[in-house]
């Protein structure tokens, strides 16, 4: 599976771009809530946002980012991704076909793979600085 996504790479770095475009416009909505749990959520969102930028600025500088960055990215984006699957099979009153409810599931895989790369981006650099 490291194969896979060592191939891959510039899938991921188009995914990372497009995560950060597609979490700024999610949280540029709920700026505006005042309750607390909206203001927790916003903050995390904005901070994901901010470590995703950090992570592309490096990769566009070719710099290695520290294993700690990429482990916090991985396992936030992993659950979003899997927070975002829950939410959409179990809220909505929609009357959609089986098989489009399941097409829905790709962005969230598709988030949660992403989520995965970065954990093993990680562990390849924890390895790294071990040896």
């Amino acid at each position: 599976m490291t194969k896979f996504y060592q191939s891959t790479k510039y899938l991921w770095i188009v995914s990372r771009i497009l995560l950060i475009i597609l979490f700024s416009a999610a949280i540029s909505n709920r700026i505006k809530e005042t309750t607390m749990s909206d203001i927790i959520v916003s903050s995390v969102f904005i901070m994901v946002i901010f470590l995703l930028i950090v992570l592309a600025i490096m990769g566009f500088l070719k710099k290695k980012a520290h294993y700690v960055l990429h482990f916090m990215v991985g396992i936030l984006i992993t659950l979003f991704g899997i927070l975002c699957s829950y939410l959409l099979l179990t809220f909505g009153e929609t009357k959609y076909a089986v098989h489009i409810k399941m097409g829905f599931q790709l962005a969230p895989l598709w988030i949660v793979l992403y989520g995965i790369y970065e954990i093993t981006n990680g562990i390849n650099s924890l390895k790294i600085k071990q040896d």
